[in-house]
């Protein structure tokens, strides 16, 4: 394995290890395909995402977020496939920290049409969306 995936495994399962097992991680790792992505904070929300819903929804987020981006017309297939399309597109985003928030908002938009009444959902919005926004802004 690569130093990348002990640097995700660090940052990402000790706040959902509640939820997932390391072997579960790992397949979720492999399957998105997660050490072809560059830049590890896509890769980490990726995961994260993943644990949080599917593989295939956090694939479909991110292939959502890019589009919406996207000024140059061509779109990706929202299918929850991580191909090689998909894994250009992310690597080759010229601000991954915009991609980054982006995908954050289409996170918020899956869970809130998902689980809009949990505790869970109240205490991701305040925290996560909301905090790392108020982050990218200041910047």
């Amino acid at each position: 394995m690569m130093g990348k995936y002990d640097d995700i495994l660090e940052s990402v399962y000790p706040k959902n290890s509640e939820r997932i097992t390391k072997k579960r991680f790992k397949e979720f790792y492999t399957e998105m395909k997660l050490s072809k992505i560059k830049e590890a904070m896509l890769a980490e929300e990726l995961i994260d995402n993943a644990i949080n819903s599917s593989c295939e929804d956090a694939v479909k987020i991110i292939q959502n977020s890019y589009n919406i981006l996207s000024v140059k017309g061509k779109n990706l297939e929202v299918d929850g496939i991580m191909g090689e399309e998909t894994i250009k597109a992310i690597n080759n985003y010229k601000n991954p920290l915009e991609l980054f928030v982006w995908v954050n908002m289409n996170q918020f938009n899956y869970y809130k049409e998902h689980n809009a009444s949990s505790s869970f959902m109240k205490e991701w919005i305040n925290d996560k969306v909301i905090g790392q926004v108020k982050e990218y802004f200041k910047q």
